[in-house]
């Protein structure tokens, strides 16, 4: 046993000469707009190409200058949007505008100021987020996209969306970022609510951080568009820390486990006494509620959001873990993904600038004392659409004014949302993105499920970072920012059917590749959807996906180490190297969703990662010719980057993916790393009459701050520029 019991992960051998390298494109994103039309580098454009892809970018922030730098996380960055014109035959344009909402001007501002007393209110990049001590948390707006139409609209509209703030409308014509969806009492903030001490004001913040989700559901069959609300307690994100992700099978395991986790532990719980104390304060400040809660909000085109506590079966709320990324609708569920994206303390607490000047050593302490890695499982909550109706009313309607003292609000009428069920189902392993067919006969619901086995997209490449290669080299500067995504095992496609009504697995079937096509690192999906802002097909037959596949220059000891004990390996570690051979490249594949089979694909150039698939349906004066499938008929345009400082669009023929079409570039098009996207057959001017005004929304929070400062800021660089100013 004395062998066995220290013993450490087998390593890698040195990488041979000439492995490809990350295209530093990835790294290089305008932040100035562009209009252009694109030029046909290669192929020839369709003729039958139509309507509008949008496409949605981190592109840094104001510290870069024109253009994003390596050094913070990419994913932090400002968001960017796309839009790719594809409505006139034989022509493609393109236009970009960054997302500007209230905060993005305060950044601004705040950074260009040389008034001491506007400097001072200045954002700093704060691990996976841009925090001022006196604003509060930057919303980056940089991750999805969700078209609707409402009853009642005579056109379409179109929302940008993140994680880590409210969603926003934009103008799909202009693409200006015109309003918020929910006033800013209508939702809950995780962090920046603040109480008050005698005189004395103490953390109120005009941006709070509002944790939502990257993926609101949208349904015109019943005109709603679902969104969520949720937060963590301080020591659940501290548990995280704590976290095993291997398997404890002998006294070996559990001793090594112990002297691995044993600091850690011991952090942990110097850390819960004073957590502890600080709980029982918010229960105080919150009429009891100790900072766990998850709602589910509703949107039906105008007027306020409706909202419900979503709780388990014995009455606790629902709690996220990690973060609720992404949801899914079907006829008479909802389904909400806690997903393989962790939140947790060392996100919050490294990467701070002071640490850059010289003090890396505890920057680097920190994450090693602080980082654990994710879940090994999916955990979904089902929650019943007809649940939703039987509470539905004025109590659901959110009506807490800003001005009430936070302990009294629990008493004003329909403060308090009524309680829905959402029930509890885990799988295995774990999964960021999924998608679910909107038809659930007998109530079974079909999901198609992207498990990132042991893929960490919340980590990214920082200066202190070594290859997990010998001679363990420093991370090249020029990447430093990078998602870590060196995956430690490989991405499966998993088909799972749920018995809705009891949160059951009824039937599940597992499917990965290490050849070609290979499921390193599967993220971005596309599918036939002739017009987004109607409900989704009703059977998902055929699924175009992106895999970003295997880099060895973007695998780094530190994520090498905290997955080599990963729970639900495929890949013997000793064989890891043998099977991702040193390089996998980037795939697009088309998946068989009802024969769960990889049927067509593409392989991109060493030299090239792509991005963001999206489906754009044939033009067609009418229905398709016999024996042409529908789910097939049409492209896929998604974005590479290549090179130093090449992007473009590459179009392939949706039933052919054997070789591009089309590519499209332009010397100004520099876009970096994108996310999701998605398309629109007409991009007209905003018509809604639903807008936010900023001084209503943001006025009692400025207000509560106590600042004179902050209040002349606001009137001077934020209001004038946000929606109608």
């Amino acid at each position: 046993m004395s062998r066995s019991l220290f013993r450490s992960p087998p390593g890698l051998k040195p990488l041979p000469p000439g492995m490809p390298r990350v295209p530093r494109a990835i790294m290089r994103a305008s932040r100035e707009p562009l209009d252009a039309d694109l030029i046909v580098r290669s192929g020839a454009l369709p003729a039958d190409l139509q309507g509008h892809v949008f496409v949605m970018a981190p592109a840094g922030s104001v510290e870069d200058g024109r253009q994003s730098r390596p050094g913070d996380p990419l994913l932090t960055g400002d968001g960017t949007i796309y839009r790719l014109d594809l409505d006139q035959p034989g022509v493609a344009r393109v236009k970009m505008r960054p997302a500007q909402t209230p905060d993005y001007f305060a950044d601004q501002a705040a950074y260009h100021a040389r008034h001491p007393a506007y400097s001072k209110l200045r954002f700093s990049d704060f691990g996976m987020g841009r925090l001022s001590l006196r604003l509060g948390m930057r919303n980056g707006l940089n991750t999805a996209f969700v078209p609707m139409r409402f009853s009642g609209d005579d056109r379409q509209r179109l929302l940008a969306t993140t994680d880590d703030g409210r969603p926003y409308e934009l103008d799909p014509a202009s693409l200006a970022t015109v309003t918020p969806i929910g006033r800013l009492d209508e939702w809950r903030a995780l962090i920046g609510d603040g109480f008050k001490v005698g005189p004395f004001s103490l953390g109120h913040f005009p941006f709070p951080l509002v944790m939502g989700t990257a993926h609101p559901v949208f349904d015109s069959r019943t005109s709603e568009l679902f969104t969520v609300n949720y937060g963590r307690a301080t020591s659940s994100i501290f548990a995280a820390i704590t976290e095993v992700s291997q398997k404890v099978e002998n006294l070996g395991d559990a001793l090594r486990l112990l002297i691995d986790k044993g600091l850690k532990l011991l952090i942990f719980l110097l850390i819960a006494v004073p957590l502890a104390l600080l709980g029982w304060f918010q229960k105080l400040l919150h009429g009891g509620d100790d900072g766990i809660f998850t709602y589910l909000l509703r949107f039906t085109g105008d007027g306020p959001l409706e909202r419900w506590r979503l709780v388990q079966p014995n009455g606790t709320p629902v709690a996220i873990r990690q973060t609720l990324h992404q949801m899914a609708i079907t006829r008479d569920y909802i389904v909400l993904l806690d997903a393989s994206f962790k939140f947790s303390p060392d996100q919050l607490f490294n990467t701070i600038h002071p640490f850059r000047r010289g003090n890396l050593w505890l920057e680097r302490l920190l994450r090693d004392l602080l980082t654990g890695p994710q879940m090994p499982e999916t955990r979904l909550f089902v929650v019943r659409r007809a649940d939703l109706e039987r509470t539905s009313g004025e109590r659901g309607r959110v009506k807490i004014a800003s001005l009430v003292p936070a302990p009294l609000r629990r008493f004003l009428p329909g403060a308090e949302p009524p309680d829905v069920l959402a029930r509890l189902v885990e799988v295995a392993p774990e999964a960021l993105h999924f998608l679910a067919d909107y038809e659930n006969p007998d109530g079974r619901i079909t999901l198609q499920l992207a498990h990132s086995s042991a893929a960490c997209l919340a980590e990214w490449l920082r200066p202190y970072d070594q290859s997990a290669y010998p001679p363990h080299g420093p991370t090249p500067p020029d990447l430093l920012g990078l998602i870590a995504v060196g995956q430690m095992d490989i991405s499966r496609h998993g088909r799972y059917v749920l018995d809705g009504e009891h949160g059951i697995v009824l039937d599940s079937q597992l499917i990965s590749r290490t050849g070609t096509p290979n499921t390193f690192n599967t993220a971005f999906f596309t599918f036939r959807d002739d017009d987004p802002a109607q409900s989704p097909p009703a059977r998902l037959e055929q699924i175009y996906w992106m895999t970003g596949g295997f880099w060895p220059e973007l695998l780094t000891k530190f994520i090498y180490d905290l997955y080599a004990n990963y729970r639900n390996r495929l890949i013997p570690l000793d064989q890891f190297q043998q099977l991702t051979g040193n390089f996998k490249p980037t795939s697009l594949y088309r998946l068989d969703a009802k024969q769960m089979e990889l049927v067509d694909h593409y392989d991109f150039p060493a030299s090239h990662i792509a991005l963001s698939p999206q489906f754009v349906p044939r033009r067609r004066s009418g229905p398709p010719p016999a024996g042409v499938d529908p789910a097939t008929d049409g492209y896929i345009v998604c974005t590479v980057v290549s090179g130093e400082d090449c992007s473009e669009f590459w179009i392939f023929d949706a039933a052919d993916l054997a070789q591009p079409v089309c590519v499209l570039g332009h010397p100004e098009l520099r876009f970096g790393l994108t996310i999701h996207n998605t398309w629109m057959p007409e991009a007209q001017p905003r018509s809604a009459p639903y807008r936010i005004d900023p001084r209503e929304d943001f006025g009692p929070r400025v207000k509560a701050t106590g600042s004179c400062a902050i209040a002349t800021f606001f009137e001077r660089y934020v209001y004038p520029y946000s929606g109608d100013g």
